[in-house]
């Protein structure tokens, strides 16, 4: 997808906004929790990743971002996360970090599990990703090394509504525990528990 001569030492993240949504259409990432957007509290634990270099949020617009937010417009094909996180990879590969993660922008403690994500790519390992209390990998919780990312799409070129988990195809995956971060709240019953609900 890019020369790798282009890649530079760091952690670029997607944060994905389009997902569940509430009873009246809200994608839950733009439901406020005491007072701030649920994506702007997933940002904000991003933004504490030691060796960040950029962050771009794929949305469809509509959803309030703390100002200075990078956003790639959501493609909406009907391609789903896949065709989402394809929008970010293009958006940041002429910059790109030797690192990818990919987030919900509705679960904001997976930007704790970053570092731990990022730590795993070594000896060989493309692809590190948590696992949640179930014992399953979460494709939206991960880090990959760019590279093997790019190549990822280069051999899914084509595929119609790929599933996230073949963004593992091919590659050497680690696992690590979620610690039960991998949570994203999928209802506001939910997101109840983190405080007051909202709308911006």
């Amino acid at each position: 997808m890019a020369d790798t001569r282009s890649i530079i030492p760091g952690l670029d993240v997607i944060v994905l906004a389009e997902g569940p949504r509430t009873n009246d259409g809200v994608p839950l990432s733009a439901v406020t929790v005491d007072g701030e957007p649920l994506i702007n509290l997933t940002l904000a634990e991003i933004a504490m990743t030691t060796g960040l270099q950029q962050v771009t949020v794929v949305t469809a617009g509509g959803i309030a971002l703390s100002p200075g937010t990078q956003i790639t417009a959501d493609p909406g094909d009907g391609g789903g996360p896949v065709s989402a996180i394809a929008a970010g990879v293009r958006t940041l590969w002429h910059q790109a970090a030797s690192a990818t993660a990919v987030v919900r922008g509705w679960a904001p403690d997976t930007g704790q599990l970053l570092s731990d994500l990022w730590a795993e790519l070594d000896d060989g390992v493309d692809v590190a990703v948590a696992v949640d209390d179930d014992g399953n990998r979460v494709p939206l919780a991960a880090v990959w090394t760019t590279v093997s990312l790019w190549k990822v799409f280069e051999f899914m070129s084509g595929v119609p509504d790929p599933d996230p988990g073949c963004l593992f195809d091919g590659l050497t995956v680690a696992c690590i525990d979620g610690n039960g971060l991998t949570g994203s709240y999928e209802t506001e019953q939910a997101l109840a528990a983190l405080g007051e609900i909202g709308r911006a």
